[in-house]
């Protein structure tokens, strides 16, 4: 499970296959703001629950059959990855503040708001640099048996890298993979690549991209309670230029 702070106000996210209120009680009782996403049944008035819908890559078959589920393109693509001089694989951040500042202005790049610096702290996450510079990266929380894809992000829409589109898309791609490996060798049953909306247009690349890994479309509800002092805190954030989801 993913905790965070903020202003003396503390959070978390969770991962549950079905939850109650006997569950939640505990989340209620400690945290200021409670996100809950869960694959089965979720019973708890107080929270906003809202029908979702995931891609799910399922775990539990050896790798060589995870990787065969990818479509051929993205299979090329990943191989091509150690081909491509200047592209690097990180699965640790050296210098944090720094990284933070990047990852924020992956965020801004794209007229979004970047989480919180706890969070992306207490968070996994793998990036890829190029030619020294970082340029992309994903994040994702984990809770008992499954794992997610909190934030991904790049520099795409400022970069003036010479072939950014082939760039870019291998490194997203080689993300992912090094995330399901993570994820297969850790044990985990299934990686959730996060929301996914096959009936929106506007989302229909992202859409398209996540589906390629081979997962499977499934539904979720996803909880959101808040206490009042973290509502009148949000509006703070945001003012600030801080995004808590």
């Amino acid at each position: 499970m993913l905790n965070a702070e903020i202003n003396g106000l503390n959070y978390h996210r969770a991962l549950v296959n079905g939850i109650d209120q006997d569950q939640t009680s505990e989340f209620k009782s400690e945290f200021d703001y409670s996100f809950i996403v869960s694959y089965d049944k979720f019973e708890d008035r107080d929270y906003f629950i809202e029908n979702k819908h995931a891609l799910i890559i399922d775990l539990q078959s050896d790798f060589g059959t995870i990787f065969s589920k990818f479509n051929s393109y993205e299979r090329n693509n990943i191989r091509r990855f150690d081909k491509i001089d200047g592209l690097k694989f990180h699965y640790s951040i050296e210098n944090f503040e720094s990284f933070y500042q990047f990852y924020r202005r992956c965020e801004n790049d794209r007229q979004w708001f970047p989480a919180p610096q706890l969070e992306i702290k207490n968070s996994i996450v793998f990036y890829v640099s190029f030619q020294g510079i970082p340029i992309s990266g994903m994040s994702a929380y984990s809770h008992g048996e499954f794992i997610r894809i909190g934030r991904i992000f790049s520099m795409r829409r400022s970069s003036q890298i010479e072939q950014a589109n082939l760039i870019f898309g291998i490194a997203a791609r080689r993300l992912i993979y090094e995330f399901c490996l993570f994820a297969k060798e850790k044990g985990f049953i299934h990686l959730d690549l996060g929301g996914i909306a096959p009936n929106v247009n506007e989302k229909s690349g992202l859409t398209k991209f996540k589906m390629s890994f081979g997962g499977s479309i499934v539904p979720v509800l996803i909880g959101r309670y808040e206490k009042p002092a973290f509502s009148a805190a949000r509006i703070k954030l945001q003012s600030d230029g801080i995004d808590i989801t």
